[in-house]
């Protein structure tokens, strides 16, 4: 009988180990979820950002009312990325 006792015990520890290993498993797969979706959702803003940002920038270079260098004064962006925006907006105009 006490052979029985022991197998029953061993049995319940391995069991339970099992579900805490299980849980422990679900619990990393919901934080790495949280983690995931949360990076993916600042990621998305960043790119919502920026595209109005470009947006914007597009409108005044298209209004004709301010130049290369008064843009990159008013918005702090470096000249190249203006010029390359002028550049851009010049070829889509041109087509």
């Amino acid at each position: 009988m006490n052979k029985k006792l022991n197998l029953n015990e061993n049995c319940k520890v391995i069991k339970m180990f099992e579900t805490v290993e299980q849980y422990i498993e679900e619990k990393g797969i919901e934080k790495g979820m949280e983690k995931g979706i949360e990076k993916g959702m600042e990621k998305g803003i960043e790119k919502g950002i920026e595209k109005g940002r470009s947006g914007l920038l597009i409108q005044i270079i298209k209004s004709g009312m301010m130049t290369i260098d008064q843009i990159v004064q008013a918005t702090g962006e470096k000249y190249e990325y203006i010029k390359n925006m002028f550049q851009s907006v010049q070829q889509e105009a041109a087509c």
